[in-house]
C-alpha cells in the first residue's frame, strides 16, 4: 500500500464492504476476507457498519443537513499487539476515499510547555482543512493517559494535554474529521475520551484465525519466486497462536534464505519456519511459565483487560 500525497495525506477508493448470514465478508481491493468465528466475524460486521453509515453521510450531504447527521467523532480499534490495528484504520480511509494523517506519540509529545497541546490541535486544523479526514492516532493510550488529580500529579501540565484533546474531539464528526485511535492498552486511556460521543465505536481487533493467517501468507508469499503447490492451509495451521506481524517476521526469514540460496519458497521451508517462529501472545499452557489465557469475549470491552 502507497500512504503517501499532499501534506502526507493519502486518498485511494476501493470496494465496498458487506456482512451477510452466519459469515462477514470484506472486499478490500481486489481482496477478499471473510471470517466465519464469532470475535473475528464481529470486527468485521463492526467495520462494515461503520463504513455503510460514514459512506451514506457523505454521499448524501443535503439529505445529512436536513436529518442533522454527520460521521462519527471517533472510534477506537484495541486488541493484542500486531494484530493489524494500524491496517485496518489505513484501509478504513482507503474504502472511504478519505483524507489519511498518521500521528504517533513521539509526533505530539513536547518538552516544551504548551507545545504538546500546539501539537494536538495543528492535525485537526489540517485535518479540518483536508476534510473528510480520518486523524489516526497510533498507541493513543500514550497521548490521552488517564489524568490525575492536580493535588496528586508531578506534572500538572498532562491534564491540559488531555483537555485539549477533549476539546478539539468534541464535534470534529461535524466538521467531516474522524479520529481512530489505535492501542493494546485501552484501560490506561481517560475515560472521558472513551465516552460516546467521543470515541462513538469500540471495538475489539481479535488474533487472527486460520483464514485470515492462510490469505495473509498467501498474500506474502505471492511476491516472490515460489513452488505452485504450496498448502496454505497446512501453513496457517502451523501458524496457530502467530499474530500477522510474527507471519511477517517469519516470512522475512524465509526469504532471507531463499535469497542467499536463488531457490524458491516450498512448503517445507515454511512448515519448518512456522514451527521455530516466536509467538508475540503465548496461548494458555500448563507447561509454558509465559503462558496466559486468551478468552475473546472477555476481553472486549468489560474491563479492557488486554493482559500483555
Amino acid at each position: 500500500k502507497e500512504m503517501s500525497g499532499e501534506n502526507g495525506f493519502a486518498e485511494v477508493s476501493t470496494g465496498p464492504a458487506v456482512s451477510s448470514g452466519a459469515t462477514a465478508v470484506m472486499h478490500i481491493g481486489a481482496v477478499t476476507i471473510e471470517l466465519s468465528n464469532e470475535v473475528s466475524q464481529d470486527l468485521l460486521i463492526n467495520i462494515a457498519q461503520m463504513l455503510n453509515e460514514v459512506k451514506f453521510i457523505l454521499d448524501n450531504p443535503e439529505r445529512a443537513k436536513k436529518w442533522g447527521l454527520h460521521i462519527p467523532n471517533g472510534m477506537l480499534l484495541y486488541g493484542y499487539p500486531g494484530c493489524g490495528k494500524t491496517f485496518f484504520a489505513e484501509k478504513l480511509a482507503e474504502e472511504l476515499g478519505m483524507k489519511f494523517l498518521m500521528k504517533h506519540g513521539s509526533d505530539i509529545g513536547s518538552c516544551y510547555m504548551h507545545d504538546t497541546e500546539k501539537n494536538i490541535s495543528n492535525p485537526f486544523a489540517e485535518a479540518r482543512k483536508n476534510a473528510p479526514c480520518i486523524i489516526c492516532l497510533d498507541e493513543i493510550d500514550g497521548i490521552v493517559h488517564q489524568r490525575c488529580k492536580v493535588e496528586e500529579a508531578d506534572n500538572v501540565s498532562l491534564n491540559s494535554e488531555v483537555n485539549e484533546f477533549l476539546s478539539q474531539m468534541n464535534n470534529c464528526g461535524k466538521d467531516n474529521v474522524m479520529v481512530i485511535g489505535t492501542t493494546n492498552n485501552p484501560s490506561l486511556i481517560d475515560p472521558a475520551i472513551l465516552r460516546t460521543g467521543r470515541m462513538d465505536k469500540l471495538i475489539y481487533v481479535p488474533l487472527p484465525n486460520e483464514k485470515a493467517r492462510e490469505e495473509m501468507l498467501r498474500l506474502l508469499v505471492n511476491r516472490v519466486p515460489h513452488d505452485k503447490d504450496i498448502n496454505y492451509a497446512n501453513v496457517s495451521d502451523a501458524c496457530e497462536g502467530m499474530v500477522m506481524s510474527d507471519i511477517e517476521a517469519m516470512y522475512h526469514q524465509v526469504i532471507l534464505k531463499c535469497a542467499r540460496e536463488d531457490m524458491d519458497i516450498t512448503e517445507d521451508m515454511l512448515m519448518v519456519a512456522a514451527k521455530d517462529a516466536r509467538r508475540s501472545v503465548y496461548p494458555a499452557n500448563d507447561d509454558n511459565d509465559k503462558a496466559m489465557t486468551i478468552k475473546p469475549a472477555d476481553t472486549r470491552i468489560k474491563g479492557f483487560t488486554m493482559a500483555i
